[in-house]
């Protein structure tokens, strides 16, 4: 924001739980979500952040290829 960037927040959690003071807009989902396609096409990033993973290290490691098919839609 602070370098004219227009930044989008995706996530499942609740508003209040979101970084809102650092976000232009925030969109609540759980995806996979159709919408996701919607606010793609009506905002195509420059730059895409993906953050999503599993909250259990050990899990992670020890089967990745599932937290890979589970955190990529593309």
């Amino acid at each position: 924001m602070e370098q004219n960037w227009t930044v989008i927040g995706i996530d499942n959690s609740p508003p209040e739980n979101a970084p809102l003071a650092s976000l232009n807009v925030y969109h609540r989902l759980q995806l996979p979500d159709s919408k996701l396609n919607t606010i793609l096409q009506e905002t195509p990033p420059q730059v895409l952040i993906h953050c999503a993973g599993r909250a259990s290290v050990g899990l992670s490691v020890k089967d990745p290829q599932k937290l890979t098919s589970m955190a990529t839609l593309f």
